[in-house]
């Protein structure tokens, strides 16, 4: 076997040393699209830039059409798109504090639907009182927070706005433990025949594999025992996003760049 295939980055569970990693996860579509998963956070690692270690990558931007959103994210004078925000801790040793977290969807003239649909999970996260969208005027045209409804839609010109304020309410002592939360790390895997082989105790319900630009890519993965093997030759440069999804809801997300 010769050379290495694939760079692969796997999240796996490591337990977090000093204040525990507290993460929100949801989902901004229209009504034409699928949508983009978003995750925000905090972590006592975390800077105000770009943290790979944290699952934050740059993003080119907006694709020319469709829709789209991610984070801003601007350190040094220099601005960035990213599906992943995850903010330090603040400076104080306050029990309640906020983040706020800058969220940026695509222009409607780019070809997006006549709304924007927003979905989470309830109840939160634990280490989470409140989570409220808002316009960046402060709440003055657009404001919602996440509840037992699960889903919040806007419509008219309220879906034509492009930038929105996320404002998360944190109360980290109410994780009760420290708990093992994923982070990045490297591994390195090598295939003779340009496939990513990646160990599962059962056999996935569904396998998509995803651009860094959230297109969908085509792939037959293959499943055997104890394993899934799924093809990277044909794959063009660049990294990529692969979501398993099992029966019981788990969904599986793995990072790799080819």
């Amino acid at each position: 076997m010769y050379g290495v295939a694939l760079l692969f980055f796997v999240v796996t569970l490591v337990t977090a040393q000093e204040r525990p990693h507290i993460e929100l996860r949801f989902l901004v579509s229209d009504e034409l699209n699928e949508g983009v998963t978003l995750r925000c956070g905090i972590d006592s690692t975390a800077t105000d830039g770009i943290d790979p270690t944290l699952g934050e990558f740059p993003l080119p931007g907006h694709p020319p059409s469709g829709f789209h959103a991610g984070w801003e994210i601007v350190s040094n004078g220099i601005g960035d798109l990213s599906y992943t925000d995850i903010r330090p801790y603040p400076d104080s040793t306050v029990e309640h504090f906020y983040r706020d977290y800058s969220l940026n969807i695509s222009p409607r003239y780019a070809g997006r639907g006549d709304l924007l649909i927003f979905r989470w999970d309830y109840p939160l996260p634990k280490g989470i009182d409140s989570v409220v969208v808002m316009d960046r005027l402060q709440g003055a045209l657009v404001r919602f927070q996440f509840g037992p409804s699960r889903m919040d839609t806007l419509r008219g010109s309220n879906a034509d706005l492009e930038r929105f304020l996320v404002r998360v309410y944190y109360s980290p002592a109410r994780t009760l433990t420290i708990m093992d939360q994923p982070r990045m790390q490297l591994h390195l895997l090598s295939s003779s025949d340009g496939e990513i082989v990646i160990p599962v105790i059962k056999q996935p319900m569904k396998v998509m594999l995803y651009s860094l630009l959230g297109k969908r890519v085509e792939v037959t993965p293959r499943f055997e025992v104890d394993a899934l093997h799924l093809p990277a030759n044909h794959l063009p440069a660049g990294w990529y996003v692969l979501v398993l999804s099992f029966l019981d809801g788990t969904r599986i997300k793995y990072t790799f760049v080819r």
